[in-house]
């Protein structure tokens, strides 16, 4: 799994605590929206041997669906790393880095236009 670090998320945080009801679910619905993205688009980059790295593959709503966590998950989820990072036996095949890299300006674009519109 990958980790991004935001600079002023903890503000950020409160920030959304204090969100009028409809600015939180237009911020919960951009995020749900794009990690739908991220989710399809990794379902359709990841190596298939077999269909159940794919099919572990899900979105996971969290604080209050202001966060998203994406990726395989249960027991056929175990794989994710060796199909991401690679083997000695197998080179990497990225499906998880590259879909996040590939969806995070849209990510941006529709969170930061959610704040833009707050009063």
């Amino acid at each position: 799994m990958s980790d991004v670090e935001v600079e002023g998320l903890d503000k950020a945080i409160r920030k959304f605590a204090r969100m009028p009801n409809v600015a939180k679910k237009d911020m919960q619905e951009a995020i749900k929206t794009n990690a739908d993205k991220i989710e399809q688009d990794q379902k359709s980059t990841v190596a298939v041997r077999s269909s159940a790295t794919h099919d572990s593959i899900s979105t996971k709503l969290e604080d209050d669906g202001l966060t998203a966590d994406i990726r395989p998950r249960g027991t056929e989820g175990f794989r994710r790393h060796w199909i991401e990072f690679g083997t000695v036996h197998h080179p990497a095949q990225p499906f998880m880095i590259p879909s996040y890299e590939k969806n995070k300006n849209g990510y941006i674009q529709d969170v930061s236009k959610v704040l833009r519109d707050l009063k």
